[in-house]
């Protein structure tokens, strides 16, 4: 999975991946609560190991 970033595409790494059930419930309590959920480990974008091959 990849998106544009800056017009150049970024792989997504699979330790990001939630299932639906989960991605609803997170953006569900960001949007009442409008905060970030903490029931979930949040992890820096720079502290990905990309090169892991995943």
């Amino acid at each position: 999975m990849e998106h544009l970033v800056g017009g150049e595409p970024m792989k997504v790494p699979s330790c990001s991946y939630v299932n639906r059930d989960l991605a609803y419930h997170i953006i569900n309590e960001f949007i009442t609560k409008k905060a970030i959920p903490t029931f979930i480990e949040w992890i820096d974008l720079y502290e990905i190991d990309f090169d892991h091959g995943f």
